[in-house]
């Protein structure tokens, strides 16, 4: 049975820093772009980039082994980014990654973020398909660490803007 569950003791922490580890060396993501050493950077501070109030970081487990994960961070002004999608090979095509997905939308909603931003390398076709049918749709980049051909998606969360404290109800 596939279980998702927040990030919470130390155990997690370092499944998590496997899992991202694993995704590093697998897809050679980081070290082709990462001149300012952000993914040394974010694995030594994965709890504080990725914690509550501002973030979330979730791990799939099926049958209580290690599937996937997904992290949340807190862009400023009600935008989230989605980041670090990932699911072991072994445990590919069984939806774990659009649950993964949908787990951590919903935790933006509950979070009361209005926008959830996403950026993802070119040839990552099956993730910009997955992030279509959820609704999300292309946008111009939001930020200049990327790579050429880098695509950048947008997903309304339907959450509405806070009123400011001196607005009137309606």
């Amino acid at each position: 049975m596939l279980r998702i569950d927040p990030m919470t003791s130390g155990a997690d922490l370092e499944t998590a820093r496997e899992l991202l580890g694993e995704y590093a060396r697998l897809r050679d993501v980081f070290t082709c772009f990462d001149r300012a050493g952000r993914h040394h950077k974010e694995m030594t501070e994965l709890r504080e980039l990725y914690s509550p109030p501002s973030g979330a970081f979730f791990l799939a487990r099926e049958e209580g082994r290690p599937a996937g994960c997904i992290g949340l961070r807190d862009l400023g002004g009600g935008v989230c980014e989605m980041k670090r999608l990932y699911v072991r090979d072994a445990f590919r095509g069984r939806g774990i990654g659009r649950r993964l997905a949908e787990r951590l939308v919903g935790e933006a909603r509950r979070m009361g973020f209005r926008l959830m931003r996403l950026d993802s390398l070119a040839w990552m076709r099956e993730a910009h398909a997955l992030y279509r049918s959820m609704g999300f749709r292309e946008i111009p980049a939001y930020h200049d660490r990327g790579q050429p051909g880098e695509i950048f998606m947008e997903l309304d969360l339907g959450v509405p803007a806070p009123r400011p404290a001196s607005a009137p109800l309606a």
